[in-house]
């Protein structure tokens, strides 16, 4: 357990809920810097202490980091049609100024939630490793990329990771998760059963249990460094369906059409990186992490997977 107050900034998006969740029931002390205290889960209050900001960017963030001996950077764009001017303000300079602002103070760890997609693209057809070469091909990616260069010079003084997650999962997603879990909601028959083409997930609980293990790690800058963090074992798109219905309480329902077929299908319709997303192959591992810091996810990724549609489901979400 770490000793000093950690600072989370993103506590009330997707991951950020799940990773303030993790450490709250470890007790720790935390410190959430948010937009709109209002979004804040009910259980949170007085729980732990609030602060708010605007634009990380141009925010002034020295004051929120007394006191803090760990920052978990979690907050940025992820999605929408944006230009690329405003993913590199919210993920690259926000980055950047709160590094800035760590290096000042007393941090001794600071913690940024990165993506494979400062990687690789939404597809690869070799294993990607902590070893490959970036070349993200998204603007996402890029300024996911970018954000993590701060955090490696931030790394020559205290301990300074980027975590680099594939796909995260759970039931209250917002993302590409959700939409896959819907798919499988609808009942229909999906023509996904010959595709063969293996990916890396997630579970929402298990990458907060990873930001958990580096809040209590030595903070030796040694450790430093961007790594993959996954779920050790790749599913294909029939064992993800079939996971998903099991938790949904029906039979697969699952038709083989040729994988080729599909993609051409998407290609033709413009949609041929939407499809490289659900049919291509995005395997990462995350074995490194995991040595390094005596790390296995507690939650197997297929039990993760039917939790989650369980979840969705007795939301009301599926209807």
């Amino acid at each position: 357990m770490a000793g000093g107050k950690i600072l989370i900034t993103g506590a009330t998006g997707f991951v950020g809920r799940h990773v303030t969740a993790a450490l709250l029931a470890e007790g720790q002390d935390l410190r959430l810097l948010v937009r709109d205290p209002a979004k804040m889960p009910a259980v949170w209050q007085g729980r732990l202490e609030v602060a708010t900001a605007g634009d990380l960017a141009d925010a002034a963030l020295e004051a929120h980091l007394a006191g803090v001996e760990t920052v978990v950077h979690i907050a940025g764009l992820a999605g929408g049609r944006f230009p690329e001017a405003s993913f590199m303000r919210a993920n690259a300079e926000a980055t950047e100024r709160l590094c800035a602002a760590a290096r000042g103070s007393d941090v001794r760890r600071f913690i940024s939630i990165s993506s494979i997609m400062a990687v690789a693209d939404n597809c690869a057809p070799m294993l990607v490793t902590d070893e490959t070469p970036p070349a993200p091909h998204s603007i996402y990616g890029r300024s996911k990329r970018a954000g993590e260069m701060p955090v490696a010079e931030l790394g020559r003084e205290i301990l300074a990771v980027s975590l680099r997650p594939p796909l995260v999962i759970g039931a209250d997603s917002t993302g590409n998760w959700r939409r896959l879990m819907r798919l499988a909601a609808t009942g229909l028959l999906l023509p996904f059963g010959a595709v063969k083409a293996r990916r890396s997930y997630i579970a929402a609980d298990n990458l907060a249990a990873a930001v958990a293990r580096v809040c209590g790690s030595d903070p030796a800058p040694t450790l430093s460094g961007a790594y993959l963090v996954a779920d050790p074992q790749s599913l294909t798109l029939p064992e993800v369906i079939t996971g998903l219905r099991a938790g949904m309480k029906r039979a697969p329902g699952l038709l083989s059409i040729p994988p080729g077929l599909m993609a051409a299908a998407g290609r033709a319709i413009g949609a041929g990186a939407a499809v490289d997303s659900l049919l291509g192959p995005l395997e990462a591992d995350g074995s490194r992490f995991a040595e390094r810091f005596g790390f296995r996810p507690a939650l197997p990724l297929i039990e993760a997977i039917r939790q989650s549609a369980a979840a969705f489901m007795a939301a009301g979400a599926g209807r």
